[in-house]
């Protein structure tokens, strides 16, 4: 009887066990743990240099224990939130815990929601959004950061990741130092370009597989000059508005401060662009070349709703070749060179036969050298230069002016409509000046009409010296 007893008295014990630990477990993952729990894994994670905060900390029977609504914070500016994640599984070590020692051994992020505001001192700024982001997080020793794997989803692009960091809790100091003891610049502020990526990202339709981004990173954060990133990226079939990409691919590459766009080529319906180029961050030097057989008023068009070449209508693409150097400080001062040249193409109904030019610009100067436009009805050729206070210009023409009217306004317009050039008349110039102002110059030349009606009066030809200076024009006419 007694044996009985206390069998049915163990039963007991071991249901009401069972119900305990049933309505513990359902209590931590409906309710979380208590402050004081929270409090040690906020601790925790301000050891490694990260302030955080979160609503709830749960046990779910899948993941273990996951921390809610987490909010990351700047560490010397608590008003700053940096990224706000959904939930965050956490891997810890209870004997390590126990003893006093870190416990943290790895995060879990599994389909979270990372939000990271664009100006972390704005309250009302804009976020970037990464969705569908699994990620795990190894934290072998207080002072390091291993990232083994992340996927993530961003506006269209797929985007893995993957790296290491050292010394995360110096990320501030190193901010403000400038890495090597010297102080930093004020940051600009964040809030002007970056909301126009976002809405320029936003705005891209992807017609093939996702964009892909893959992000390899390494490096000690005390020391961010020796910091590593690559980022490289491959994309098919991209569209905004009426323009389509047919694939891009771009590999960038951060090293030593100095951020190198290592290849970037692109293709589209009609040709192609190769480009490469750096930017020393420290000095803001800049060096680019480039190559490109694109749709240049379609790609033109892609990243800006307002068109310059919207007056231009391209039968062939452009191609344009260009090396510039200088610094983003100041662009005025670049320097830049290259090749123009154009098949057939039109403006404001105009219709050329092609063009072609070389041009170089520096710091202010510029020289247009061999440029060679071609009508049905002639031929312009030229060169030109303009340095401090002097400009130079040698033109020669065999283009019907009466052709080129749309082009003009104003006086000059009405003044080349009374003309009818039965034959194309010929113009020889030389330009000076010290701008390329007409109010500024002088030009002298020749001109040979051919058969030619002055407001429905005939003539049969004429030849003149020209001399124009202050929009008076002085001529010796030979009938």
């Amino acid at each position: 009887m007694m044996r009985r007893f206390f069998y049915w008295l163990l039963r007991l014990l071991l249901l009401a066990a069972l119900v305990m630990a049933i309505w513990a477990g359902w209590y931590v993952y409906r309710k979380g743990f208590t402050k004081k729990w929270r409090q040690y894994i906020a601790t925790e994670f301000h050891k490694r240099g990260v302030e955080i905060s979160f609503s709830r900390l749960t046990l779910d029977p899948v993941h273990g224990l996951v921390a809610r609504d987490v909010v990351i914070v700047d560490n010397l500016d608590r008003d700053k939130t940096l990224a706000v994640i959904n939930r965050i599984a956490l891997d810890i070590n209870f004997i390590n815990l126990l003893r006093g020692k870190p416990f943290l051994r790895a995060l879990d992020l599994l389909d979270a929601r990372l939000s990271l505001p664009l100006d972390p001192s704005d309250r009302s700024s804009p976020n970037l959004v990464l969705s569908h982001l699994s990620a795990h997080l190894l934290l072998p020793q207080p002072n390091e950061i291993y990232l083994s794997q992340a996927e993530a989803q961003m506006y269209g692009f797929h985007v893995t990741a993957s790296g290491r960091l050292i010394n995360p809790s110096a990320y501030h100091q190193a901010t403000l130092s400038g890495g090597d003891g010297s102080a930093a610049e004020k940051p600009a502020k964040q809030g002007g370009w970056l909301p126009e990526l976002v809405a320029q990202l936003n705005a891209l339709r992807f017609e093939g597989e996702p964009a892909r981004v893959e992000i390899q990173f390494s490096g000690d954060l005390a020391k961010p000059s020796q910091i590593f990133i690559q980022t490289t990226l491959w994309a098919e079939k991209i569209r905004r508005n009426r323009y389509r990409l047919e694939n891009i691919y771009a590999m960038l590459e951060y090293r030593d401060r100095v951020c190198a766009l290592k290849q970037l080529v692109a293709s589209d319906a009609h040709g192609r662009m190769d480009a490469s180029g750096t930017v020393r961050l420290p000095t803001g030097e800049a060096e680019l070349s480039l190559k490109s057989t694109l749709d240049l008023q379609g790609a033109a068009g892609m990243v800006r709703t307002s068109n310059p070449l919207d007056e231009f209508v391209f039968y062939q693409p452009p191609t344009v070749e260009l090396s510039a150097s200088g610094t983003i400080r100041n662009l005025l001062k670049s320097r830049v060179s290259g090749h123009l040249s154009l098949q057939k193409f039109a403006m404001r109904s105009v219709v050329f036969e092609s063009l072609g030019a070389n041009f170089s610009w520096d710091g202010g100067q510029w020289y247009v050298d061999d440029l060679r436009l071609a009508h049905r009805s002639g031929k312009v050729s030229a060169t030109a230069m303009s340095a401090r206070d002097v400009f130079r210009c040698k033109l020669e023409s065999t283009v019907n002016p009466r052709d080129l009217l749309p082009l003009l306004s104003g006086k000059a317009a009405e003044t080349l409509a009374d003309l009818d050039f039965e034959q194309p008349p010929q113009f020889t110039l030389e330009i000076r000046g010290s701008a390329p102002d007409f109010n500024l110059c002088e030009a002298s030349g020749d001109m040979k009409l051919g058969r030619t009606r002055i407001r429905g009066v005939p003539l049969n030809s004429a030849t003149a010296k020209l001399r124009i200076k202050a929009m008076c024009a002085h001529s010796v006419l030979s009938v």
